[in-house]
C-alpha cells in the first residue's frame, strides 16, 4: 500500500529549473509541492558570491564532485569535498562558493521548499 505519492527522475531527465547570474544551476530532482526539495546545484568557478542569503528551515548539502566553502555571516565557514556534506539551519544567513578550479555539483535537500 502506497503512503504517499511516488516520483522518479530518471538522468536523461534531468534539467536546469534555474539558472542564477550567481554562477550556479538548480535541477529540481522531486518538481511539483513536495515538503523538502532535493536538488543538484552546479556552482561555476571564479564566480563572486557577495549576498548571504536565508530561507526557511534547514539544509542538507552533499558533495558529489568538487569543492566548495560553505560560509555563514557570523564568519564561520567549512571547506567541503567531494563525499563532505553539511547539515544546518537555513535561517542563519549562509553562501557557498566553489574553492577549486572546476565546478562543484552537490545535492542539497531543503525543507521547506524555496
Amino acid at each position: 500500500r502506497s503512503l504517499g505519492v511516488r516520483h522518479v527522475v530518471r538522468r536523461p531527465d534531468r534539467r536546469a529549473d534555474m539558472s542564477y547570474p550567481e554562477g550556479f544551476e538548480l535541477m529540481l530532482l522531486a518538481p511539483g509541492r513536495r515538503q523538502m526539495m532535493p536538488a543538484i546545484s552546479v556552482y561555476q568557478p571564479g564566480v563572486p558570491r557577495e549576498d548571504f542569503v536565508t530561507t526557511e528551515g534547514e539544509e542538507f548539502v552533499f558533495v558529489l564532485d568538487g569543492t566548495i566553502e560553505l560560509e555563514f555571516v557570523d564568519g564561520s565557514s567549512y571547506s567541503l569535498r567531494k563525499g563532505d556534506s553539511a547539515y544546518y539551519s537555513a535561517v542563519e544567513p549562509h553562501r557557498v562558493r566553489v574553492t577549486g578550479k572546476h565546478a562543484a555539483e552537490v545535492v542539497v535537500v531543503a525543507t521547506p521548499p524555496w
